[in-house]
């Protein structure tokens, strides 16, 4: 069940069953699920036009022309941030998200390394800017496909592809490069992703965390819903302070990530330095 807070569709913090589907989400899920949360991103949003009509060329392709937005965000375009990662994940750039493949297109002919992304038997959406620069998706959330065309279009016919695995996020870019070979040739993905962030159980809990607090409640009130009215009742009038702590640096964590911390998120760096023993803040 979702509440609605500033107009934004949120999981009922107060369950935490709800955020249980999140835990299949890798790090460029997790990044989204904080920043679609950040006030300043919702606003920067709401003051761009309207994206331009969505027109399907042939399914299972489509073609959408997309409203840009600011750099500093990491986003290529302005994500609507009702969308959860679970959906709709955004777009990345690839100098934020190593799991993104930069890649030019260097040859529109029948060449024995050239496909069709028609061919691919995939959901394919091909985002592109107003410069003309396309951004593709292959396949369907959770962990979809990415890649960054820098030069040249996949849309007319077969191409061929140069992919650039330069710099610090190679192995992640060399994991996606397999993971699309793997379609081309086989028909289907290999299992070779980064697969769900295994810091998803604490990512989990400090979202919950932040939805309690920024639904107004108190951390008394968070904690009663985590962990139980008995639990809370001997913490909050005993000597240890541990849960009202606890809940107190989820909340920091929350803010933190939602803030810069996600893009952190995205290259698989902790949000700040983590105190000795803070199990919350990965």
């Amino acid at each position: 069940m979702a509440n609605l807070i500033d107009g934004q569709e949120r999981l009922d913090w107060r369950n935490p069953a709800s955020y249980r589907p999140l835990l299949d989400l890798d790090r460029s899920g997790w990044a989204w699920e904080f920043l679609r949360r950040n006030p300043d991103y919702r606003k920067a949003v709401q003051s761009l036009p309207k994206p331009t009509q969505e027109r399907w060329l042939m399914p299972p392709l489509s073609l959408i022309s997309a409203v840009g937005i600011s750099p500093e965000w990491g986003c290529p375009f302005a994500a609507p941030p009702d969308n959860d990662a679970l959906a709709a994940p955004p777009f990345w750039l690839a100098s934020v998200d190593p799991s993104v493949l930069p890649v030019a297109v260097i040859s529109p002919h029948h060449t024995e390394d050239a496909f069709d992304v028609m061919d691919l038997g995939q959901v394919v959406t091909v985002f592109r800017d107003r410069g003309g620069t396309e951004h593709v998706q292959i396949g369907r959330p959770p962990r979809p496909i990415r890649l960054h065309v820098e030069t040249g279009t996949v849309l007319r016919g077969p191409v061929a592809l140069h992919a650039s695995l330069a710099g610090c996020a190679v192995q992640s870019r060399l994991r996606t490069l397999r993971r699309l070979l793997d379609l081309q040739r086989r028909g289907r993905q290999c299992a070779d992703h980064d697969g769900p962030d295994a810091r998803g159980a604490r990512l989990a809990f400090i979202l919950q965390v932040l939805d309690g607090h920024d639904a107004g409640a108190s951390q008394r009130e968070i904690g009663i819903a985590l962990f139980g009215k008995d639990r809370v009742r001997e913490d909050w009038n005993g000597y240890s302070d541990y849960l009202r702590s606890r809940i107190c640096r989820a909340i920091k964590a929350g803010q933190a990530l939602r803030d810069r911390g996600y893009r952190n998120l995205l290259r698989g760096l902790p949000s700040r330095p983590a105190a000795a023993n803070d199990n919350d803040v990965p």
